[in-house]
C-alpha cells in the first residue's frame, strides 16, 4: 500500500481555518473580520456640553483620546464597572467614573454591555473611541 505524502505550508493551513471557521459576531464566537482600516472600530464623536451618548460594547479595552483636551485614556470594561487603567491628561483634564459629576466627563457602565460617555465640563467634548 503506497503511502501519499501530503505538503502543508503555514498559508494553506490558515485558509483551511479561515474557511472552516465563521466570522465573530456579537451572537457567535468566530475569527475576527479581516481589518483594512486602521482602526475598524474608531468613531470620532463630539459631545456637547450636559448631552450623553451610551455605547454597546461587550467586554474589552475602550480606548478613548482627545485632540482637544490633550488627553487619553484606556478603559477597561468589566461585568460589573469599568475601571480607568490608563490615565494621560494635558491641561488638567481628566475622566470620572461617577455620573453626574460637574466640571468632568464621566464614563460609567449602565448594563452588561452598555456604558455612557457624559459630557458634565464647561464645554464641548471632542474625542476619539476605538473598541480593542
Amino acid at each position: 500500500m503506497a503511502v501519499e505524502k501530503v505538503k502543508l505550508t503555514d498559508s494553506s493551513v490558515i485558509e483551511q481555518i479561515r474557511d472552516n471557521i465563521p466570522t465573530a459576531t456579537r451572537q457567535a464566537k468566530g475569527l475576527m473580520p479581516v481589518i483594512t482600516e486602521k482602526s475598524p472600530y474608531q468613531q470620532y464623536m463630539q459631545l456637547d456640553k450636559d448631552l450623553e451618548m451610551e455605547f454597546d460594547y461587550s467586554y474589552g479595552m475602550i480606548a478613548l483620546w482627545s485632540n482637544q483636551k490633550g488627553y487619553s485614556s484606556i478603559i477597561l470594561l468589566g461585568t460589573v464597572a469599568l475601571n480607568i487603567v490608563s490615565e494621560i491628561s494635558g491641561i488638567g483634564f481628566s475622566l470620572s467614573t461617577v455620573k453626574d459629576t460637574a466640571g468632568k466627563v464621566n464614563v460609567y457602565k449602565t448594563a452588561e454591555n452598555k456604558f455612557v460617555v457624559q459630557n458634565k465640563s464647561n464645554d464641548q467634548f471632542r474625542f476619539y473611541i476605538s473598541y480593542q
